[in-house]
Order: C-alpha cells, then sequence, then structure tokens
C-alpha cells in the first residue's frame, strides 16, 4: 500500500531522505525571542523521525531532527484580525543518523534564506483560545505543520504589540500535525529588559506511541500480527486498527469506504487521507443501519481529521441511544478538521453529532443533509449538556439542508462559544431555529461569539428563521453578519425569547434583508435589549406588509434597551429609539441601500439574492469606524474599511477595477 506521506524536506544526492518525510516529534520546542530585533520569531523544533516513513533502503530511519524556523514579523503578507501570513527569513534543519547507521553516513542540514527559492511561509491564527502555528512550503501548498497551543484567552496576538503580553498558561493540551502527542503541556513565560517575549514550551511524548495504518482495499486484519503498526502490512478495518492502538497512537486511514461502527475507547488522532474518499458509514445505504458511526467512550479525547461520516442511524428503535446518528463524544475533548457528516439520522439529539460537557473545536467541517425526529433538536449538531458550561470553537464550518424539531443546522445548549466563517444554509426546523437554535439555563453563565457568519434560505415553524435564543443570561454578538431569505411564523431572521432580565445582544454591521415571517417581525421579534451598530434592516416582511415597523422588528418591550447607532432601520425614524444617533430611515426612497440583487422577501425561504453594496449606494461610508476598531476584513475577506469610513453591513464596497465572477456570488 502506497502510505499517505507528508512532503517537507528534500535532498538530493547519497543517502537522500527521500522527497517525503513523515515527522513523529517526539518534543517540540517553540521559542519566541527577540536576538536581534523585537520583530523576529524563531521557532525550533527538535523530534525524531517516523521509523517507517523513509523508505526501506533509507540510513535515516529514527534520525534525529532539530531545525529552526526565523520570521521576519515586520513583513505580513496579509493583515487580518484573526490571522497573517510571514516569509521565512531564513531557516535550517539537520539531520543526524541514528545508530548503528554506518559510521560515514553523512549528517545531512538543510537552510535556506531570502536570497533562495526556497522560502515559505508561517500562518499565526488565533482561534478562542488556540494560537496555530502553521509552516508550509511555497512550492507544497499540501505540506503543511501546524502547532495548536492552548494559551490565556486575554493574549491578543494581532494586536500592535504583537508577542508582547505575558502569557500564563499550566497544563494545558497539545497537540503537533501530523504526529499526535499526548500528555500535558508546561507551559512557562518569563520576561527579559533585552527581549519582548522569551518563552519556551516542551512536550515528551511517550516512547511506546506509534502510528497504526488501515487500508480497506490491500490491508489484512489477520496478517501479521504486528497491530497495524507496519505500513507494509496494514490493518483492513478501522476498528482493528483501534483495538490495536494504545492512548496517544495515530492512526492513519487510506482512501476507501469502511462499512463500519467504530467505538473509541482510548485517547486516539484519526486521519484519513481524504475528505471525499476516506469514507466511513454505518451501513452501504442511508436509513438501514442500527447504529451510529462512531461512539467514543465517554471522558475520552479524540481528533479526527480527512474522512467523511455518513449513514448512521441512532434511536432507541435500533437498541442505542438515541443521540449523535454521525458521532456521539461526551465528556472528552473532541478536535474535528477537514470532516463531512453527511446522511446521517438520530431520534434524539444531534443527528450528525452530539457533544457533551467537553471542549470541542472544529476547522473546515461540513454537515451536510442530516436529519433528526419530529420531536429532537440539532438536525447537524448538538453541542452543549445540563448545568455544565461547555467550550466550542467553530472555524470555517457549514450547516446545510438539515432537518430538525429546533435547530435545524445546530443547537447550542449552555455554551461559551467562539464562531467565525460559519455558514447556516437551507437548513430546516419544524419548531424554533432553523438554522441555529441558542439556549442557556439560569445556573450557567453562555455567551456566543459570531464573525462572519451567514445565515441564508434557513425555515422554521415555529421562530426565529435564521437564528432563535431562548431563556435567560443568553447574550450573544455578531459582527460582520448576513440574514437573508429565511421564514418563520415569528422572527423571520431571529427571535429572542429571553426574558427581560435578557442579557445584552450586539448587532455590527450585519444586514438583515429578505426575510419574512407569516405572523410578525419579519427581521426580529421580540428583541428586548439590544444594540444595532453599523446595521441595515431593510426589506422584511410580515403580515402587516413590507417595510412596516413591525416587519423590521417587533414587539419592543417598554422598558427594554434599545440602541442603534449608524444604522439603517426601515420603518423606523430616529426619535423613536431615545438612545439613538446618525441613523438612516430605510423607509426614505433616498435611502435605498442598493444591493447589488436585493432579496424578495415574498419568496423565503430562498437562497437568491446578492446583498453586497453597488458603488453608488448611500449607505457606503455611513458607519463609525469605532465600533470596528479591531476588525480588519469584511465578510468577503477584504480589507473593513476602504476610503476613510466604514459601510454599513458585512460587505465593504470597493471601486470595481475589474470582474472575476465571483462579485456575483450571492453570498
Amino acid at each position: 500500500m502506497q502510505s499517505r506521506m507528508f512532503q517537507f524536506l528534500k535532498c538530493d544526492g547519497a543517502g537522500a531522505v527521500g522527497s517525503m518525510v513523515r515527522l513523529a516529534f517526539l518534543m517540540v520546542i517553540v521559542s519566541l525571542s527577540a536576538p536581534l530585533a523585537a520583530e523576529t520569531l524563531r521557532i525550533s523544533l527538535d523530534g525524531q523521525l517516523d521509523a517507517d516513513g523513509l523508505g526501506v533502503n533509507s540510513d535515516y530511519k529514527n534520525a534525529t531532527f532539530s531545525g529552526f524556523f526565523e520570521i521576519d514579523l515586520d513583513n505580513p503578507k496579509n493583515d487580518a484580525s484573526s490571522a497573517r501570513f510571514y516569509d521565512f527569513t531564513s531557516w535550517e534543519i539537520e539531520l543526524v543518523p541514528a545508530p548503528p547507521n554506518p559510521d560515514d553516513a553523512p549528517v545531512i542540514r538543510f537552510a535556506s534564506d531570502r536570497e533562495t527559492d526556497d522560502t515559505g511561509r508561517i500562518l499565526l491564527e488565533r482561534s478562542s483560545n488556540l494560537l496555530n502555528i502553521n509552516i508550509q512550503e511555497d512550492n507544497a501548498p499540501s505540506s503543511r505543520r501546524s502547532l495548536s497551543v492552548r494559551f490565556d484567552p486575554a493574549f491578543d496576538f494581532v494586536s500592535n504589540t504583537l508577542f508582547e503580553e505575558l502569557l500564563t498558561a499550566d497544563n494545558q493540551s497539545f497537540t503537533t500535525e501530523p504526529a499526535f502527542v499526548s500528555g500535558s503541556l508546561q507551559f512557562a513565560v518569563s520576561q527579559s529588559p533585552t527581549s519582548v517575549l522569551d518563552s519556551s514550551l516542551a512536550i515528551s511524548q511517550s516512547q511506546d506511541a506509534a502510528t497504526r495504518y488501515v487500508d480497506g482495499i490491500d490491508g489484512d486484519d489477520q496478517g501479521g500480527g504486528n497491530g497495524c503498526a507496519v505500513l507494509a502490512n496494514p490493518c483492513a478495518t478501522v476498528q482493528q486498527g483501534i483495538d490495536s492502538a494504545q492512548a496517544g497512537d495515530t492512526i492513519e486511514i487510506a482512501d476507501a469506504v469502511y462499512t463500519e461502527t467504530l467505538t473509541v475507547d482510548k485517547a486516539l488522532s484519526m486521519r484519513g487521507q481524504s475528505r471525499a474518499g476516506t469514507i466511513i458509514q454505518a451501513a452501504p445505504d442511508r436509513g438501514t443501519a442500527g447504529n451510529r458511526v462512531i461512539s467514543v467512550v465517554d471522558d475520552t479525547a479524540f481528533e479526527l481529521r480527512d474522512a467523511t461520516v455518513r449513514h448512521g442511524r441512532a434511536g432507541v428503535s435500533t437498541g442505542s441511544s438515541g443521540n449523535g446518528g454521525g458521532m456521539e463524544c461526551l465528556g472528552g475533548d473532541l478536535l474535528l478538521e477537514r470532516v463531512t457528516f453527511t446522511d446521517n439520522d438520530a431520534e434524539g439529539l444531534g443527528a450528525g453529532l452530539r457533544s457533551g460537557d467537553n471542549v470541542v473545536v472544529m476547522i473546515d467541517v461540513i454537515f451536510s443533509e442530516n436529519g433528526n425526529g419530529a420531536t429532537s433538536n440539532g438536525g447537524g449538531a448538538y453541542l452543549g449538556e445540563n448545568s455544565v458550561v461547555t467550550d466550542v470553537t467553530l472555524n470555517d464550518v457549514v450547516f446545510e439542508n438539515n432537518l430538525a424539531a429546533a435547530g435545524g443546522g445546530l443547537e447550542l445548549f449552555n455554551v461559551q462559544a467562539t464562531i467565525g466563517g460559519v455558514f447556516f444554509v437551507g437548513n430546516t426546523s419544524s419548531g424554533e431555529g432553523g438554522g441555529l437554535f441558542y439556549e442557556g439555563s439560569n445556573s450557567v453563565v453562555s455567551s456566543l461569539d459570531m464573525s462572519n457568519t451567514v445565515f441564508v434560505g434557513n425555515n422554521a415553524g415555529d421562530s426565529g428563521g435564521g437564528m432563535h435564543t431562548s431563556t435567560n443570561d443568553t447574550p450573544y454578538e455578531l459582527v460582520n453578519g448576513l440574514f437573508s431569505g429565511n421564514l418563520a411564523d415569528l422572527g423571520g431572521g431571529i427571535y429572542n425569547q429571553a426574558g427581560l432580565e435578557a442579557g445584552q445582544r450586539v448587532l455590527t454591521n450585519v444586514t438583515m434583508s429578505g426575510n419574512r415571517a407569516t405572523l410578525r417581525g419579519g427581521g426580529i421579534d421580540r428583541p428586548f435589549d439590544m444594540t444595532l451598530r453599523n446595521t441595515i434592516i431593510w426589506n422584511n416582511q410580515d403580515s402587516s406588509g413590507t417595510g412596516t415597523p413591525e416587519a423590521t422588528v417587533d414587539d419592543f418591550f417598554s422598558n427594554s434597551v434599545i440602541e442603534v447607532s449608524n444604522s439603517l432601520l426601515q420603518g423606523y425614524s430616529a426619535n423613536e429609539f431615545p438612545n439613538s444617533s446618525n441613523n438612516l430611515d430605510g423607509t426614505d426612497p433616498a435611502n435605498n441601500p442598493l444591493f447589488r440583487d436585493a432579496v424578495n422577501p415574498g419568496g423565503a425561504p430562498s437562497l437568491a439574492g446578492n446583498l453586497r453594496l453597488q458603488q453608488d449606494s448611500p449607505v457606503r461610508d455611513q458607519g463609525n469606524n469605532a465600533f470596528v476598531a479591531g476588525i480588519d476584513t469584511d465578510l468577503d475577506g477584504a480589507a473593513r474599511i476602504f476610503g476613510g469610513t466604514v459601510d454599513l453591513g458585512p460587505y465593504e464596497g470597493t471601486d470595481l477595477i475589474f470582474a472575476d465572477g465571483f462579485e456575483d456570488s450571492p453570498l
């Protein structure tokens, strides 16, 4: 079997390592220092090469590996609110053969600097309380090494004082890619007068940790007796790989269709060869499975990358718990990256995924065509637990065409969640929250911070076509958001159910247009305490018509605190909100925001339209820059401020110089 390799180091000539090397780090040291200038970052790596990753004739099996990368922080290639790219100023890597290699086997060194073509780039990316350091070669886009470090959420590494704040953390988890590192992180930081920050961290991986190999086409569960640990003699089933593994091992799965139900009973990292090609299914066809696809035993940490999970079915009638048709993971920390959950069903919570009181991190995950029973919640996923707060981070996640009684795409319950780049598209609930159902209990402090989040074409039979918030103490904030073509009886865009003592809700640079409520609140219903900043609420519809106050925001309570600033609201004048300033009256034809393709609310639910601004839109340059301080990009990833003053809504208008077709995308 050809194993899945990751290109990182290259060498030509005698004793060559080969064009691809898999690194299994035994120790990773990241040091941030400035020996010459305060704007230099050095990343030092020490480890050992995987014994099976170099080929049978290599002199460098189990060779030690050491090296460093130096990054010039003065020259970011892209400056965004959550990420910065930098060139390598230099890098150097050394391979030393391990005994009993021949004495004449040379030490191999690799080095490059800015004068060569072998430069790479680094991405520094913050996600909630994770700092991801991704190293990538320019000429090998698929070659990527990731270090994910938990750290003090107060540390803002993209501020102007980059790396100038003191980090504190202890006994936190740490992972590297492609190797899975178990154990805890000891993170010691010290401040010195001669450098901005002098810190180091070290992770020790058990000598017994190994990589297990699975190949559904060429593998054999009975052969070799090697516990799936030899690349040339892999197991045939994923479960055999799990059973053969020890806690902390990595399981690499070749592209194939694996029809089996998995039980993960130890901390593992599983990685498929590709999202589209590595398919794990409970049955060949949807609706015929007798159980969920993946069951993670309580309090077991689990990582899954590059795979599709499908055709699971969880319910009392199948002899399993009714939750998590695709996967259930309760208690143990969960990391999902480049994973698709599709065509899964559950009679209980979370047709695609059910998680409990654990830390959940998702990066580039898709939930599509998953469905729950008529009385169950969380069509795509249900994240959270009773009386316990759950820490959730979602980056670049899509919930599309999922079905549930509440939370057609997603339900969040008792969570402290940070989500960015999340799309809720075409989901349906028979009750509340066509796209998202966000719920909290009085005994748990919940919060929801959203950015670059889209709700389009979702449908709720009761309330909250795009999003429904329920019960007390459920504050949320959304920056760069879009609600379009959503449908519900109450609150076509958003429905807030919480009582009068509810926490603050803040919408900044949000557009809400083309939504419909068959009863009231085409845009927002029951808003209670709410703050609208640089926001457009226009051309929504309810039973009173399009453009009326009730169709925009309905059912304000007399003691609610409503603040509206630098926004366009159709149907309301500024004097109707005592805490308002610098707003535009959306009923005035001169204030038509001039979207490129306005959405007809009568056709909701709908995926049509394009709510980017035309060049002569009156809402361009009408915002308040103070509201977007620290926000560098808009929903499209373009500069958040163009021309000196921020525009209203999630999209910043620009002077279109050339067209490439993407400017007409409805989203």
